[in-house]
C-alpha cells in the first residue's frame, strides 16, 4: 500500500468515527430529560400527568378524585359531573350535608368508594365557566384536595346562584361570566396551596385533562348530567335528597 492511499484510508477511518460519535451525542440529548422540548417549565410530577380516562367504572381517572379506599372495595360509584350543572350540584349538596352518614354507612367501612369524574361538557361558547371550574379542580386533585374545593365550589355556587334559580335547571337564566378571582376565593378558603395550583394552571395541566375528560364522558355519560355508573346499575339526573341517594346505592348493589 502507498503512502498517499494509506493517508486516504486513515483520513476515511477518522471521519466514520467522528461521524459514529455525534450520533451517539445527538440521541443521548435528545432522550436526556432536560431537554423534553414538550416539557413545560412549570410542569411537575403528578397525578394529572398519568390520567387514564378509561370509560371502564372500574379504572379510576385519578385516585385523587376517590373518596373511600377503591383498592380495598369492590364496589366503585361513579358521577359524571359539570361544575356548573345546578342538577350535579344538587346531588353533591345531598352527600355534603349527609356527610357524616355517608362515611359512617359507606365509606369508611369500605362497603364503597365514589369517584367524580369532571368534564365541562355545558361549556358554554361565550363563557368558560365549566372549562375553567374543572381547571381549577384537577389542579387541587394534584394537591389530593380535590373534594375539599369541589365540595367547597359547589356549595359556592348554591349560595350564589343554583339556590336563586340561576343556572339550577333546563331554561333558567345563565350563570354570568366567572373570573379567575371566584375560583381562587374558594380554593383559598378550602386550603389549596395557591402557589402550586397558580404552577399547575399556568403549566397548562389542568386543561388538558378537562378536554380528555369530557371526551372520554361523551362516549359514555350521553344521556345528560350527572349521570351514574355503580355496578350494574345506570342512571341520569338528579332533582332528589339523600333518601334517592341511598336507593341508588341499594340498586347498584350495597
Amino acid at each position: 500500500m502507498d503512502n498517499k492511499t494509506y493517508k486516504l484510508l486513515v483520513g476515511a477511518i477518522v471521519v466514520s468515527l467522528l461521524a459514529i460519535i455525534t450520533v451517539i451525542v445527538v440521541v443521548v440529548t435528545l432522550n436526556s430529560p432536560s431537554s423534553n422540548n414538550n416539557a413545560s417549565p412549570n410542569a411537575s410530577p403528578s397525578e394529572t400527568s398519568t390520567l387514564t380516562f378509561s370509560a371502564d367504572p372500574d379504572t379510576p381517572w385519578n385516585k385523587n378524585m376517590v373518596l373511600g379506599n377503591f383498592d380495598k372495595t369492590k364496589n366503585h360509584f361513579v358521577e359524571y359531573s359539570d361544575p356548573m350543572c345546578g342538577y350535579c350540584g344538587k346531588f353533591s349538596l345531598a352527600l355534603i350535608h349527609n356527610n357524616a352518614e355517608l362515611h359512617s354507612k359507606y365509606i369508611d367501612n369500605n362497603k364503597m368508594s365514589l369517584e367524580v369524574r369532571l368534564t365541562d361538557m355545558l361549556q358554554q361558547e361565550e363563557k368558560d365557566n365549566s372549562k375553567r371550574a374543572a381547571e381549577y379542580a384537577y389542579c387541587a386533585a394534584d394537591q389530593n384536595k380535590f373534594h375539599d374545593y369541589y365540595d367547597a365550589f359547589m356549595n359556592q355556587m348554591d349560595k350564589d346562584y343554583f339556590s336563586r334559580g340561576i343556572g339550577a335547571y333546563h331554561g333558567a337564566p345563565e350563570i354570568p361570566h366567572l373570573e379567575d378571582s371566584y375560583y381562587d376565593a374558594v380554593a383559598q378558603n378550602s386550603g389549596v396551596d395557591q402557589a402550586k395550583l397558580s404552577s399547575c394552571l399556568s403549566s397548562g395541566q389542568g386543561e388538558s385533562a378537562v378536554l380528555k375528560a369530557t371526551m372520554s364522558a361523551r362516549k359514555t355519560a350521553t344521556s345528560g348530567l350527572p349521570s351514574f355508573v355503580f355496578n350494574s346499575f345506570t342512571t341520569s339526573g338528579f332533582n332528589g335528597d339523600w333518601a334517592t341517594i341511598e336507593k341508588m346505592f341499594s340498586a347498584g348493589g350495597i
